[in-house]
């Protein structure tokens, strides 16, 4: 059993500098990182940028290897200080690590080779629901909402 503490990360007293605030679980027998969770100071000014933050959580896979398990960023961009802008989410899930020597090799080869495997974009919900390493939020479900109304608008067919 792993037991943790915890760490608050803290901004600084000077006004407009590029820190971060949060947290950071360490596992007291590895001292490794087991949740790290940070968000854009008040006080930072970054152009465009109103406000992030940033969810990393860690695992232990083998005994003494702690890999990145999930990674979610979400960020709230802006022309303009206090008008609407645009919301971007990402969240990033890693599972089924490989080790073995040949299998990084052979992934190294493949910086730019990317393939996307025929028919893999026309998958039913179904299909997504099952494979989906975790649910959608609702929030989600209703952005497909959404995006699926807009398909069947006559309107939008034009475009």
């Amino acid at each position: 059993m792993i037991t943790t503490g915890v760490i608050n990360l803290l901004s600084t007293a000077a006004q407009q500098e590029n820190v971060f605030i949060g947290e950071m679980w360490i596992a007291d027998t590895s001292f490794s990182i087991k949740t790290l969770t940070m968000a854009m100071d008040n006080n930072a000014n970054i152009n465009y940028l109103n406000r992030s933050t940033f969810y990393e959580e860690f695992q232990e896979v083998n005994p003494g290897r702690w890999m990145l398990t999930k990674d979610k960023m979400e960020a709230e961009f802006s022309a303009l200080k206090n008008s609407s802008g645009i919301i971007g989410r990402k969240t990033s899930i890693y599972r089924d690590f490989n080790f073995d020597a040949l299998s990084i090799d052979s992934a190294l080869k493949l910086k730019d080779n990317i393939t996307v495997n025929e028919g893999v974009m026309k998958q039913d919900s179904v299909f997504w629901n099952a494979e989906r390493p975790e649910g959608l939020s609702a929030n989600e479900n209703e952005i497909y909402t959404m995006v699926d109304s807009i398909k069947k608008c006559p309107y939008s067919m034009l475009f």
